[in-house]
């Protein structure tokens, strides 16, 4: 993924997440650190990162904008539960690399 495609994922996802932040809010913390890492790394800013976290992370974004998974997000209740179940898992197997990156947001940018 390019780096300006990176950012518009990170953009779309952002949006979408406002509008449903109610929905999202048992993953709200982990899905922002998610949005800002992708975009710091899009835009050149925070490199010292494994590519495979990259991609995992780009997935995890990418599958909350898929309007085609498993629950289908417009049923009311339930429809963001696959959302949070996916994007909780990925980010789950790149956490130390977010962490990381949390640390390094922290000693100021």
């Amino acid at each position: 993924m390019k780096s300006a495609e990176a950012i518009r994922l990170t953009a779309r996802v952002m949006e979408k997440a406002d509008k449903h932040r109610a929905e999202l809010r048992t993953f709200w913390g982990d899905l922002q650190a998610l949005i800002r890492f992708v975009r710091a790394w899009a835009t050149g800013e925070y490199r010292r990162v494994p590519w495979r976290t990259v991609a995992v992370a780009v997935a995890a974004l990418l599958y909350l904008l898929d309007p085609l998974d498993a629950i289908p997000d417009w049923l009311p209740g339930i429809g963001f539960i696959d959302d949070a179940a996916v994007t909780t898992a990925l980010i789950a197997t790149i956490r130390k690399d977010l962490e990381r990156f949390m640390r390094w947001e922290e000693q100021g940018i």
